[in-house]
């Protein structure tokens, strides 16, 4: 069974900037997405990113490796980042060349693995969703 979860951006720079001027604006702060693989083994997600943004990156906490393209996606625009095909697309078309050298290919370990979703935009308009089946070894 396939099993999904909705990736939300994840905001790095929460608070507020001293010195600072009275009202304080305070930004919104963001977790990772908490992502179960409730099988025994090592699966490869499928990673669609939607809308606005500058160079999205999406990292696993869990095995600490991270993903990373240099690109300017904008409204309408979708990414299909296939971690066990190590494919990468832009509305259908082939962009493996917008992968950074220093991007890993990951996977999800056998239980939590926390997902960040992050970008250089500041207002941009990042989603993702993340699609996998539970990996399971045995006869």
């Amino acid at each position: 069974e396939t099993q999904s979860a909705v990736l939300n951006k994840v905001i790095t720079s929460g608070g507020y900037i001293t010195p600072y001027i009275l009202p304080v604006t305070w930004e919104a702060g963001g977790a990772p997405t908490s992502v179960i693989n409730n099988g025994n083994a090592i699966v490869y997600p499928r990673i669609e990113l939607y809308d606005i943004t500058a160079n999205p990156s999406i990292t696993n906490y869990a095995t600490g490796e991270k993903f990373e393209l240099n690109l300017n996606m904008v409204d309408g625009d979708t990414v299909v980042i296939d971690m066990a095909k190590r494919t990468v697309t832009l509305n259908g078309s082939d962009i493996i060349g917008n992968k950074t050298a220093d991007s890993i290919w990951w996977g999800l370990l056998p239980g939590d693995n926390p997902i960040a979703l992050v970008s250089d935009g500041g207002g941009d308009t990042l989603s993702g969703l993340m699609t996998w089946r539970n990996g399971v070894l045995g006869i």
